[in-house]
């Protein structure tokens, strides 16, 4: 990726980041951003004088793919505190992209899905282009990937090197509007019909030993089955979860499980 003067390749920064593992990236215009959002999780929050956002991303295998190859050995042990290589690589690439941006990154912020003072990510993905949230299940589904993507960081800049998104050149995508719903009978407590909400019947199932190895309501979605998680990736990410949901469960109570994890899946 190359920059020139207060421009860059938006195409360059595509492949950059593709080629470590990172095939989803768009650019969210600030202002739009904090417009829809309320005190405390705006942009301009972290970066006052913040001109650009951008969003990265995985869809399907690749990523997980890519770390197994240069980094194997950080995925032998099960979650624990400040353990997650899938986090550390995002934010490392969040900071090497900063530096390749060089001076357009000057007062630069990044930003994760599970700090403490986040943004909303899937808000960030919808206005990035990554695709629409689901009216059924309430997961961000891309057009290929389906429910198969995972929102990794937010790169806050002060300058606008590359163009924001322009949703009204997108097809447009409407997922589960002609479909059956097979997903809904993927949840064995029928989280998406209780009155206490899905966030909430979810994590106590899951806390309690339920759904153990992956998600049967991401699994039966109609869109995106063959870009599936493979086991291992599978049960890291189901694993890793649980324990997410066990640690706040004990401390911050559900709200932080609903915004820790179902932002971002």
């Amino acid at each position: 990726m190359t920059t020139s003067g207060h421009t860059a390749s938006f195409d360059g920064l595509v492949d950059w980041a593709r080629a470590r593992g990172l095939d989803l990236v768009g650019v969210v215009d600030p202002h739009a951003f904090d417009g829809c959002q309320p005190a405390g999780r705006r942009a301009s929050d972290h970066v006052p004088d913040c001109e650009s956002i951008i969003v990265l991303g995985s869809g399907g295998r690749r990523c997980w793919e890519h770390l197994n190859e240069i980094r194997p050995a950080e995925f032998a042990d099960g979650p624990a505190e400040g353990h997650h290589p899938i986090d550390r690589w995002s934010l490392e690439v969040a900071e090497e992209l900063a530096g390749a941006l060089g001076d357009l990154a000057d007062g630069h912020s990044i930003v994760l899905p599970n700090d403490d003072r986040t943004l909303n990510f899937v808000q960030l993905a919808e206005m990035a282009g990554f695709g629409t949230v689901s009216p059924v299940i309430h997961q961000l589904l891309h057009p290929d990937y389906g429910p198969w993507v995972s929102l990794r960081a937010a790169l806050l800049l002060r300058t606008r090197p590359f163009a924001p998104f322009d949703p009204t050149t997108a097809a447009p995508f409407e997922p589960c509007h002609d479909c059956h719903k097979p997903c809904l009978l993927g949840c064995p407590v029928d989280a998406y019909s209780s009155t206490k909400g899905p966030f909430s019947v979810c994590a106590d199932h899951r806390i309690a030993g339920g759904c153990a190895d992956g998600c049967g309501v991401r699994r039966d979605c109609c869109i995106g089955r063959e870009h599936r998680y493979g086991p291992n990736e599978e049960a890291f990410r189901h694993a890793y979860s649980l324990y997410v949901m066990r640690q706040i469960a004990r401390g911050r109570g559900l709200l932080g499980i609903v915004r820790s994890l179902w932002r971002r899946r």
